[in-house]
């Protein structure tokens, strides 16, 4: 499951080796390499590498969702996803990846041309990266594999850690080491006489949008659609496992597996994280903090679903940091669901699951809320349809009048008028970095991070609300989805697969017009309907919102000592007091609170400031170990 390769002088295969054998994660499995030329690709863990003709090399990573398709329209019987890459490359050149659907990173050396090319899918749900030097360029799925080699510098990239902890998305080729870069998802590397050039296949602004005959086909077009992505996920054999909340993405996608499942007399055991038993903590009107009741609605209506409940039992949050830094290769800034996500892929992989199908990228895609239909309605002029909308979302009693002005006028004020809104009426937080992020006021002013920040209005993504395609793509590709999926499967042997980010199922939804989703008040109401019959109504129909992770409390509480030897650490590390608002995390460890942990500030300083900090902190020691 992972590639390496290098071009340049002097190939030879103990760089690529060295590489393959740090990248491997199964115990015995023999890694494969083939040189032509100045080329040298190589795969292990199941990812092939061949010679096509006298002047081709192909590396495959990952899986082809669309192979009937591309026989048909290459005209060939080619059987394996390596011949399929191969005949693409021959009939669309630079292209060649953008007719292939499914999760792949895959490489070409064109012997005749002198030029490789390497690439991921549009979604970019199998990682590449590469190094370039003077005399060569490596790639490989992983930065561990580059960092295997003595020629790749293990250096920090201070942007990039900045720019990470301010939550900004990941949309270019930088990565947690100044000089690895990454391949941005519906790309591809062309590589030639020593330099380096990205090419952009995936072009999603270019669809036109799909106008069907009602909301019946609509319902029906992205049913079938997320039933062939969840088909395509669904290995021939072995244990399949799924993430079930009590929303309707998860929903969704665990009922169209359990059927699809049952027909061929197969199981599927659903997880789902609950509370600690013991949590008995506030929980915010409207949210649902313990989701097992619901899920369980969907587990009974299908005989073959195993349920089972996975307790947020907290454990050694540093080691769990340290496991999921390395894992990833980058800080973790979801620190809140990291516990109860660890104990839920410890279960899994304890029950011999081998393919976890979760719900990631639903709210963008298969259950997008609409919303961007209010500010198109006032770009329109179509004020009766707008004041239809909002009245309809108030009986819903889902919105509030302050906040539905928000979503209509926001995006089109100045960012300097939607800041001053935000800090007036306190909506929402991120009216400054310091509402969200340890990172150290100097540095940020000195990167212009915090500029960006105040430039956003309050709101990175507020600006593109107007512009329903373009805010939901930012939405979908801001993280790297590929390295968290890589981390899991190195740390745990699970393989996650994101049905509701399958390119087919997000460039439909894309296409589909937003009153759609938004119809007659009713936020989400595609997927409602679509699910109509299959999701049980206490699931599909429910208004409230899952609140994960709601007993973070109950975690920190018992973190204070731990979390005060890594502040006393950053005081005397140089990095970290240049990376980090070490002074403000030390006054929050000192001034711990006797209760009040439900209030805003109380939460934004503890579970993201003050946790994300530590979480940094410990990746930060990879640069700095002059300190300990």
């Amino acid at each position: 499951m992972a590639l390496a390769g290098e071009t340049g002088h002097e190939v030879t295969p103990d760089r690529t080796q060295r590489m393959l054998a740090t990248l491997a994660i199964a115990p015995g499995r023999r890694s494969r390499f083939e040189r032509l030329g100045g080329a040298m690709l190589g795969g292990t863990d199941g990812a092939e590498v061949r010679r096509w003709g006298d002047d081709m090399l192909v590396a495959f990573d990952g899986r082809l969702d669309n192979t009937d398709e591309l026989r048909r329209t290459l005209g060939s019987g080619a059987v394996t996803a390596m011949n399929l890459v191969a005949l693409a490359y021959r009939r669309w050149g630079e292209d060649f990846l953008d007719p292939l659907v499914g999760d792949f990173a895959c490489a070409v050396w064109d012997g005749g041309l002198r030029r490789l090319f390497f690439g991921c899918d549009a979604m970019g749900a199998r990682p590449l990266h590469y190094w370039m030097g003077a005399e060569r360029l490596l790639f490989a799925s992983e930065p561990r594999g580059l960092l295997a080699l003595p020629e790749v510098p293990r250096v920090m990239n201070e942007r990039w850690v900045a720019e990470r902890l301010a939550l900004l998305p990941m949309l270019d080729e930088a990565t947690a080491y100044r000089d690895i870069r990454r391949i941005p998802p519906g790309h591809v590397a062309v590589v030639e006489g020593g330099t380096v050039h990205l090419h952009r296949y995936w072009r999603p602004e270019t669809l036109t949008p799909l106008r069907l005959a009602g909301p019946a086909e609509y319902a029906e077009a992205v049913r079938a659609s997320l039933d062939q992505a969840v088909a395509c996920r669904l290995p021939p054999t072995g244990l399949v496992g799924a993430n079930l909340s009590a929303g309707l993405d998860s929903g969704s996608i665990v009922s169209l597996a359990a059927r699809r499942l049952a027909a061929e007399g197969r199981r599927l055991t659903a997880f789902t994280a609950v509370p600690d038993p013991g949590f008995s903590g506030y929980v915010p009107p409207g949210a649902i903090a313990d989701e097992g009741p619901l899920a369980a609605e969907v587990a009974r209506a299908y005989p073959n679903i195993d349920h089972v409940r996975i307790p947020n039992l907290n454990g050694d949050r540093i080691t769990a940091f340290d496991r999921f830094n390395a894992g990833l290769e980058r800080p973790v800034m979801t620190t809140g669901g990291m516990a109860w996500g660890a104990n839920l892929f410890a279960e899994a992989r304890g029950r011999g699951v081998t393919v976890l199908l979760n719900g990631d990228g639903g709210n963008m895609s298969i259950s997008h809320d609409g919303l961007t239909l209010l500010p198109t309605l006032l770009r329109q002029g179509r004020l009766i349809d707008l004041v239809t909308e909002m009245l309809a979302l108030h009986r819903h009693g889902v919105w509030g009048w302050r906040g539905m002005v928000n979503l209509v006028v926001g995006p089109f004020l100045p960012a300097w008028l939607r800041r001053w809104l935000f800090l007036v009426f306190r909506r929402g937080n991120g009216q400054s970095l310091a509402d969200f992020s340890p990172l150290s006021p100097r540095l940020a002013g000195e990167l212009g991070i915090d500029g960006q920040i105040r430039r956003s209005g309050g709101n990175l993504f507020q600006a593109a609300r107007h512009d329903s395609l373009a805010g939901r793509l930012a939405a979908i590709l801001r993280n790297d989805h590929g390295m968290a999926w890589a981390g899991v499967r190195r740390m745990y042997g699970i393989e996650r697969c994101a049905p509701a980010l399958d390119r087919r199922v997000v460039e439909l939804c894309l296409r589909i017009p937003d009153d759609q989703f938004l119809h007659h008040g009713e936020t989400r109401a595609l997927i409602r309907r679509a699910m109509d019959g299959i999701l049980p109504n206490t699931v599909r129909l429910v208004r409230s919102r899952g609140l994960q992770n709601a007993d973070w409390t109950l975690g920190l509480a018992t973190s204070r000592a731990e979390y005060a030897r890594e502040v006393a650490w950053m005081e005397r590390s140089d990095l970290a007091r240049h990376c980090l608002d070490v002074p403000r995390l030390r006054r929050l460890v000192d001034e711990w609170p006797d209760g009040g942990w439900h209030r805003d500030e109380v939460i934004r300083a503890y579970q993201l400031v003050l946790a994300r900090g530590v979480a940094a902190a410990r990746f930060l020691r990879r640069f700095d170990q002059g300190n300990e």
